[in-house]
């Protein structure tokens, strides 16, 4: 939730690639994947076709603080931080996010809600996605993934070679649950670093039912991203054409949950072994 006012301008809509950077980038509100166009005819006659640029605006937007405190329920303490960041276009969209980060004091586990409203006065597309990302030195050649319902995706992307590689882009797309499923995880570990360490990912399967991996470990890259979303990764066009793409009728609110913990220890991860092949 930071802005760039250079990344939003030029570069054939790539500007994102000029601030993609940090732990996890929300992307969104309504494209995520390449550079694309599309139809925008649902916002009226004045407007024909929509531009996109990689992975949407919202990261690029501005974001404004709107509160901040502590949480009590008996003797527990839950730190929290709460923002706001629009994504508005006159003869087009009005979303509007409302992220809310939970911390219980003490703990190893992050909670991020978002609340993402539509604003506008016609329905609009809502895709988004959470782009998590890990590297060196959890990303190496004794890295392992859990990735449950898709153990060929796991076994393709066991280990890490250590750089330089120039194995480029790789990118790997599944559903993160079976269907009717309320939650969806995923894991990253390494049981050789610092005695083991790894981050276990949960989210709102209902809203988020798609999970992506990407891989790249060329020189200065070395990346993996574990990315829950709304839609397969698919170009804009072929979604459009097979009514994939949700849209949020005026007023119409969605809501997404992700949690985040730290796991570290031969122990609890053998406790993640037990809930992933469960």
């Amino acid at each position: 939730m930071r802005a760039s006012g250079l990344a939003r301008r030029g570069d054939a809509g790539a500007g994102l690639l000029r601030s993609l950077d940090g732990f996890m980038v929300t992307c969104g509100l309504d494209h995520v994947r390449g550079a694309a166009e599309g139809s925008a005819a649902h916002f009226g006659a004045r407007r024909g076709m929509q531009r996109y640029p990689l992975h949407g605006r919202i990261s690029q937007t501005p974001a404004r603080l709107i509160g901040y405190g502590e949480a009590w329920t008996g003797d527990e303490c839950t730190l929290w931080c709460g923002g706001v960041v629009r994504q508005a276009m006159l003869y087009g969209e009005v979303l509007e996010l409302h992220r809310r980060i939970e911390v219980p004091l003490g703990g190893t586990r992050l909670v991020i809600r978002d609340r993402v409203a539509n604003l506008g006065h016609r329905p609009t597309p809502n895709v988004q996605l959470y782009h998590v990302n890990f590297g060196f030195p959890l990303l190496d050649a004794d890295t392992e993934l859990r990735l449950p319902g898709a153990p060929e995706v796991e076994a393709a992307l066991h280990g890490a070679a250590p750089p330089p590689c120039e194995a480029g882009d790789e990118l790997h797309d599944m559903p993160a649950v079976e269907a009717g499923a309320g939650e969806a995880r995923a894991a990253i570990l390494n049981r050789r670093l610092a005695g083991g360490i790894g981050v276990e990912l949960a989210w709102s399967a209902a809203t988020l039912p798609r999970l992506q991996v990407w891989r790249n470990l060329s020189p200065g890259m070395h990346v993996l991203a574990i990315e829950p979303a709304t839609n397969q990764a698919a170009k804009r066009d072929m979604l459009e054409a097979a009514g994939a793409i949700r849209y949020l009728d005026p007023g119409q609110v969605i809501e997404h949950w992700l949690g985040i913990e730290v796991l570290q220890g031969a122990a609890a991860l053998a406790r993640l072994d037990t809930r992933m092949a469960t």
